[in-house]
């Protein structure tokens, strides 16, 4: 969980992602008040304007394939129990663990707390928002 105080956004000028510790609000004399990814280097110099509702935080949690998970990601599950439902959902973090959400028919509304291993990220709202149609959300 060491990768809790991570966050992602997508910057203002090239639309790239940007992760780091996230400031609200932060003024700039060249930009004003803007929303700013501080990127994670040594001193925290550079800095990019993001747009606020692509920011998500880090959850602490690697995929199948070792990558940080954030909130707002779509991730494809796998679990190997018949009695588990698999599918597709969106990342979201609830105060406590890592929950996918699901609103397919029948399907648990959210699953907490699985391991790595059983899902890959396959994308994020912000980039891949077709996604989430294949979630059923």
């Amino acid at each position: 969980m060491n990768d809790r105080y991570l966050f992602r956004g997508k910057r203002t000028d090239n639309g790239e992602w940007a992760t780091g510790a996230y400031l609200e609000r932060y003024h700039s004399t060249r930009l004003g008040t803007v929303d700013a990814i501080f990127a994670s280097d040594e001193n925290m110099t550079r800095r990019y304007p993001v747009y606020r509702g692509t920011v998500g935080q880090c959850t602490g949690c690697l995929d199948k394939h070792g990558a940080r998970v954030f909130e707002g990601d779509v991730v494809k599950f796998e679990h190997p129990s018949p009695d588990v439902l698999n599918g597709t959902g969106v990342v979201a973090w609830n105060g406590e663990e890592l929950a996918f959400e699901f609103s397919e028919p029948g399907a648990a509304a959210q699953y907490y707390g699985y391991s790595g291993d059983l899902y890959e990220i396959i994308g994020n709202v912000h980039d891949n928002p077709w996604l989430l149609g294949a979630a059923g959300i």
